[in-house]
């Protein structure tokens, strides 16, 4: 049993190469860190589908039924050292894909940390789970979300408070940690 990767798009890989490829040879600010690494030992690992999940959906206790899958996010590794994370929307199907972007950050090292933290889980080592990740960007959470029988969410640091980076949460309890922050934030952008 263990942690497996969905399979990605078949031209996934093509686009992220295409676009590091074109990143590398005329560097942009946001991808100087490829300028900075030795093209050929840049590499492409751990290829995951990424679903968004919004602010009302929270609110009204929605979260995993109501995620939708929006991308594919590819994390680029200089030797062993995780740099940045390509990024592939998703439009319509699997067959349209497009680069988005690529970012950097604590979440590209954290993703990396949480991925070694979840292959060691003890319902991991003794069932199947598909990685995904889950970004609830108006709460400030990007979580992995471990998908199989029974689904587990493991929140990477930084992350809401209301959250504790790494530990792992049931659909339910993600749910009652993060329902009241969502509540708030709703109520704090409606207009008066």
């Amino acid at each position: 049993m263990s942690l497996n990767a969905t399979k990605p798009p078949e031209k996934g890989l093509a686009i992220v190469r295409e676009a590091l490829g074109k990143l590398v040879r005329h560097p942009s600010h946001t991808a100087s860190i490829l300028a900075e690494s030795v093209p050929s030992e840049l590499s492409i690992a751990a290829p995951h589908p990424v679903y968004f999940v919004g602010l009302t959906d929270v609110a009204e206790g929605r979260l995993l039924s109501a995620a939708i899958l929006t991308g594919w996010r590819y994390l680029v590794l200089a030797g062993e050292e995780p740099i940045g994370a390509a990024n592939v929307m998703v439009k319509q199907d699997d067959e349209n894909l497009q680069f988005s972007h690529i970012s950097h950050g604590p979440f590209v090292r954290n993703t990396i940390e949480g991925i070694s933290r979840a292959a060691s889980l003890t319902e991991v080592v003794n069932n199947d789970y598909e990685l995904r990740l889950l970004d609830i960007p108006s709460l400030y959470v990007v979580s992995l979300w471990l998908h199989g029988d029974e689904d587990r969410i493991m929140p990477l640091a930084p992350t809401n408070r209301a959250l504790e980076p790494y530990k792992t949460y049931t659909e339910e309890e993600m749910i009652e940690s993060l329902k009241q922050a969502a509540i708030d934030r709703l109520e704090s952008e409606t207009p008066a």
